[in-house]
């Protein structure tokens, strides 16, 4: 009897789960921007801005990061969506400056985003970027998500929050030409969600168990 239950409460669990896959749209809008930092030892002017110059001499670049406003449809399925785009227009065969310790950056981007729908708010992420001494400019550490905090509710379960997962890496900014900054946009529920699925499918094995060893 009890396992039945458990299987039951289970069955039920887990068709709120597969709910969570039906869609369901918010209205969302959000601006970015930001700002490049340049770090020691680096030919670089501008620091602080959205554009800066890279390198010296005969061997330089213009980097500028362009941000987007825009609005878009965010349900539970995650798509695709542009940030801002990373323009650098350079001398020829420009690479990006390097220095000698391979996992030291070389460029600091303070990357911002604005949301005025379905919450309102701003965030902000530190992305860093380096080496360099190549065509191209690796992104070597930052932050892989962004999430708004959100309390709405569709038929039978609740959202938690409004997630922007920066994707894919490794990320690498052309040395010539526009690079897409992009993530993966949608919602996802309240951890109390996944601890009651989890718990309806625990207690159905345990029941089942302690009925093999009553057997």
């Amino acid at each position: 009897m009890k396992f039945v239950t458990a299987v039951v409460s289970a069955g039920v669990l887990l068709s709120s789960a597969t709910a969570w896959a039906e869609s369901f749209p918010l209205a969302g809008a959000f601006s970015t921007d930001g700002a490049f930092t340049c770090l020691r030892s680096l030919a670089c002017t501008g620091s602080g801005t959205s554009s800066v110059k890279l390198g010296s001499g005969s061997t330089t670049a213009t980097l500028t990061f362009n941000g987007v406003d825009t609005t878009l449809d965010i349900d539970n399925v995650a798509r695709p969506v542009t940030l801002g785009h990373f323009q650098v227009t350079g001398s020829p065969g420009f690479t990006f400056p390097t220095r000698p310790n391979p996992t030291t950056p070389i460029l600091r981007f303070n990357f911002k985003i604005r949301e005025t729908s379905p919450v309102e708010g701003t965030r902000g992420k530190d992305l860093w970027f380096g080496p360099g001494g190549k065509p191209d400019l690796p992104l070597l550490m930052g932050t892989d998500h962004m999430s708004f905090g959100l309390t709405t509710s569709s038929p039978g379960f609740r959202y938690d929050a409004v997630v922007y997962s920066i994707a894919p890496f490794p990320f690498k900014i052309s040395g010539n030409g526009v690079t897409d900054f992009t993530a993966r946009v949608g919602v996802v529920p309240e951890p109390a969600t996944f601890v009651l699925v989890g718990g309806g499918l625990a207690a159905a094995i345990a029941a089942r168990r302690r009925r093999r060893a009553l057997a």
